[in-house]
């Protein structure tokens, strides 16, 4: 019957840990960089905004916590991601861009090159990673549980932290992201 679908011919999704359908898998293909192995992915699925097709060869990361599945977060090109970094959201890594550490780029980041985005740490009060980039209209900061723009997490900085050592920590890192990014 023309137009009818064998179930053998439909392949079931792959399914993560978490439940969500995986959005890559791996190529195979590997390489090194400074004794870190990387692994090139390939999209199972298509992310429209971003025009990735199902098939699409991506970046290179280290493990599947690198890049997160749910959402449109995609790392491109020859874009590393490894170590305890973490791309997710809406957020894209390409060109050039290595992100390594505890960096966290998330929301609707933008990284093409390394020198766009900074992490500093560990800082402050969890002792985590601060991790800025330059968004498309203000400076944006992530670390912990917060993201927000620059002016963001100086309010909430100074509502937590005031004039303890950890607020004056931050302060610094704040007016080294603002001299970075040129934020008036």
């Amino acid at each position: 019957m023309e137009g009818v679908t064998k179930m053998t011919d439909i392949k079931k999704p792959k399914i993560n840990f978490g439940g969500t359908m995986k959005k890559y898998e791996f190529t195979g293909k590997e390489k090194v960089v400074f004794g870190t192995k990387l692994m090139q992915i390939r999209s199972l699925v298509s992310i429209e905004k971003i025009g990735v097709k199902p098939g699409e060869i991506g970046g290179w990361i280290e493990k599947e916590t690198n890049l997160d599945h749910a959402g449109g977060a995609w790392v491109s090109g020859e874009a590393q991601v490894s170590g305890g970094a973490r791309v997710s959201g809406e957020a894209q890594v390409s060109g050039e861009a290595r992100v390594f550490g505890g960096a966290r780029v998330s929301g609707e980041a933008r990284i093409e090159k390394t020198e766009e985005y900074l992490m500093i740490g560990p800082i402050g009060s969890r002792n985590a990673i601060l991790t800025s980039w330059k968004g498309e209209n203000r400076v944006m900061v992530s670390t912990g549980c917060f993201l927000g723009s620059i002016d963001e997490f100086a309010k909430a900085v100074k509502d937590k932290h005031g004039e303890t050592e950890f607020g004056k920590q931050y302060e610094d890192a704040l007016k080294y992201i603002s001299r970075k990014f040129k934020v008036k």
